[in-house]
């Protein structure tokens, strides 16, 4: 999903990330990856994603409607 967000230009901000995953019942440590990672793909960093399509057909649309 990051990579998604990144490729319609929303900001990825990890400390925004990382309360976000905390509010939603992440561990403290998980959160904070995510944030990390979060991060990385919003600044233009290299990941290798697996399982690329669990998210559907426009998952994008989908998010904004949410």
């Amino acid at each position: 999903m990051f990579k998604i967000l990144h490729s319609k230009d929303v900001a990825l901000n990890d400390v925004e990330i990382e309360q976000w995953a905390s509010a939603n019942g992440w561990q403290a440590k998980d959160a904070k990856e995510l944030g990390k990672l979060g991060q990385k793909i919003g600044s233009g960093g290299r990941v290798q994603i697996k399982n690329k399509n669990c998210w559907g057909s426009d998952p994008y649309s989908k998010w904004q409607e949410s």
